[in-house]
């Protein structure tokens, strides 16, 4: 019976998180006009929190000992908190300033990334030779 429940809490996620976007994406190409909170934000934040929510299901299932897939949870988290709080700002009406709270968690996010990258390098290319390891630095910090 667990391991049902389990099994369809994770489906239910992953299809909300695909039913928003969709809803988003279609609002976004048939809306045309001012920033509207139904149509421009609420979806949009919907999937963004769903798409979190899978990734913490994953940390979960993997029973948080795979530090690589905690970090690409908590980089979602700090992504989508950051989008979030923008999103709330300027439907408020208020300016957003170039620094702000939101803008920790963007950087949070990639350094989070990067950093899930070279664990997971780490991990696939156990006894590689170490000129893997500096493609793997250029190219994590390439994205």
């Amino acid at each position: 019976m667990r391991s049902r429940f389990r099994w369809e809490s994770r489906l239910a996620a992953l299809w909300a998180t695909g039913l928003f976007g969709l809803a988003y994406t279609v609002d976004l190409v048939l809306h045309q006009g001012a920033l509207d909170a139904v149509v421009d934000g609420w979806p949009g934040v919907a999937s963004r929190w769903c798409a979190v929510l899978v990734c913490w299901l994953a940390a979960r299932r993997a029973r948080f000992a795979r530090g690589e897939i905690v970090l690409i949870a908590a980089a979602m988290t700090a992504q989508s908190s950051g989008d979030t709080l923008i999103g709330v700002q300027a439907f408020r009406g208020v300016t957003v300033p170039f620094l702000s709270v939101a803008d920790a968690g963007y950087v949070v996010f990639y350094v989070a990334m990067v950093i899930s990258v070279l664990l997971t390098g780490r991990r696939e290319l156990a006894g590689t030779a170490s000129s893997a390891w500096l493609d793997i630095l250029v190219g994590s910090l390439g994205a």
